[in-house]
């Protein structure tokens, strides 16, 4: 072997790598290490750059969105007027009432012996309800009819006494014409006749008195017997057996009946500016609380003159006839009536809330708010109010002059405005 052929081994060089050759000696661990320390280095720096290019891409995007956002103005919210019926309405609240109702009392006094009817029981006119005792209205009865008695036998003395008398003022008269009698004398028997005539007149009286005592005591028995006036339904009954009854000037209610009660009264209170509207005829609806969303129809059968004040509130009341053929409605229940006042066919209409509508730039101006909320503005003595539509350049007004309303529409008796057209009832709310 040659000085040229010999190369020294190192460590962790092979001998396939000596077989190479001499021309591309191999690179030293060092330098490849650093190599790929770099390499790695400006990888994780090109992920965290791109990584930072995202979040600032998003950040813009929200600032432009906003800002976008805050460009685009408020939102509207539209109502479209209508052609329809109108009904103008008056709201009135009372409770219903039977049609008939009669309180039934004791006019005696007594102790109940026993009570023959109950709650909700159908009774006929005349049948009996409850008894009071009558032993003490008994001894009454029996104390007048011997009054009258007696009385009888004092106007037959008196007659008796009468008769006499006239016999003997007839008897002087004749004595008194012949000259056997003397003037006083006839005066006297004359004076007798009359007093004894008298006496009779008192005597009948007093029989007259007694046979109406009579009466009264016998009714008062007869009353013992406590009855139904009318045919109907018992609605209320306060009383027991035993319990003892005082009738004095204030009859006490024993039982309240109802004649039909398929055939109810709702009594109401309309307000006075409401009662010109209200007319005799008209009809009605009503809703209670125990059929929530069932509305039951009525008519209205008399408005009272009588005005009710509470609290410094004038009212009137109203009476509508209601039909319960279903008996579904019951007496005290509370009624909140709407009595159809006038009905408007083939009427142009604006919601309400577009009269009430006022555009954020014109709630500046304290004048052109009043204005547009609702205060009449004269033109040629015609009252005009302001309603608004969405143009190019935002809101525009529109003027227009109204009529009735049902507190929901309200008619449009002149203006340039037509079915279909849309106008401004709200703004939306930004969203947060």
């Amino acid at each position: 072997m040659t000085d040229a052929e010999q190369v020294e081994v190192g460590p962790g060089e092979s001998g396939g790598e000596s077989q190479a050759g001499t021309n591309a000696p191999p690179a030293p661990d060092e330098e490849v290490q650093q190599r790929l320390q770099g390499q790695k280095g400006r990888g994780r720096w090109w992920k965290r750059g791109a990584l930072a290019a995202v979040i600032a891409l998003v950040i813009g995007g929200v600032v432009v969105s906003q800002q976008s956002g805050d460009d685009e103005g408020p939102r509207y919210q539209s109502g479209h007027v209508v052609r329809g019926e109108l009904a103008v309405t008056v709201a009135a609240t009372g409770r219903l009432e039977a049609r008939e109702m009669v309180d039934v009392g004791a006019e005696v006094s007594g102790r109940l012996l026993e009570v023959l009817v109950d709650h909700n029981d159908h009774v006929k006119a005349g049948q009996v309800l409850a008894t009071i005792d009558t032993k003490r209205l008994d001894a009454r009865a029996r104390e007048a009819s011997g009054q009258v008695r007696l009385a009888r036998a004092e106007l037959e003395g008196a007659r008796a006494e009468a008769a006499l008398r006239l016999e003997e003022r007839d008897r002087v008269q004749t004595l008194a014409g012949r000259g056997l009698a003397s003037d006083q004398a006839l005066e006297t028997a004359v004076a007798e006749a009359r007093r004894a005539e008298a006496a009779v007149e008192m005597a009948k009286a007093r029989a007259s008195m007694a046979h109406a005592g009579l009466d009264a005591a016998r009714d008062d028995v007869a009353r013992a017997q406590i009855v139904a006036p009318i045919d109907g339904i018992v609605l209320a009954r306060n009383v027991e057996p035993g319990q003892t009854l005082a009738s004095s000037f204030q009859v006490p209610v024993l039982f309240q009946i109802a004649r039909d009660l398929r055939e109810l009264r709702l009594h109401v209170r309309v307000d006075e500016a409401d009662v010109a509207r209200v007319r005799e005829g008209q009809t009605a609806t009503f809703t209670v609380e125990a059929h929530p969303g069932r509305e039951f129809p009525s008519r209205v059968v008399s408005l009272r003159n009588v005005p009710s004040i509470e609290q410094g509130v004038v009212s009137y009341e109203a009476v509508l006839a209601v039909q319960n053929e279903e008996g579904l409605l019951r007496p005290g229940m509370t009624a909140t009536a709407t009595i159809v006042t006038e009905r408007v066919s083939d009427a142009l209409l604006v919601p309400n809330a577009a009269l009430r509508f006022l555009p954020l730039e014109q709630a500046k101006d304290d004048a052109t708010q009043e204005e547009s909320r609702g205060s009449r503005v004269s033109k040629d003595d015609e009252p005009r109010h302001r309603v608004w539509k969405l143009g190019e350049q935002g809101p525009e007004a529109v003027a227009l002059s109204i009529g009735r309303s049902d507190g929901e529409q309200t008619e449009v008796l002149s203006g340039e405005i037509e079915v279909g057209m849309a106008l401004l009832v709200d703004v939306e709310e930004a969203k947060p």
